[in-house]
């Protein structure tokens, strides 16, 4: 998204290379990640996407 300025919310999980892809065995962890998945709130406060 080039010159967005408002509120956004992006979601990212790990998956399998090859197609058909599925949830990978493997989960994210560390700042933001919960169940496996990093997410996060961005807006104008926090910085443009």
């Amino acid at each position: 998204i080039m010159n967005y300025y408002g509120k956004g919310k992006v979601r990212i999980t790990l998956v399998t290379k090859n197609d058909p892809y599925k949830p990978h065995p493997h989960d994210l962890v560390g700042k933001d990640c919960r169940d496996g998945y990093y997410e996060a709130e961005f807006g104008q406060e926090r910085r443009p996407l």
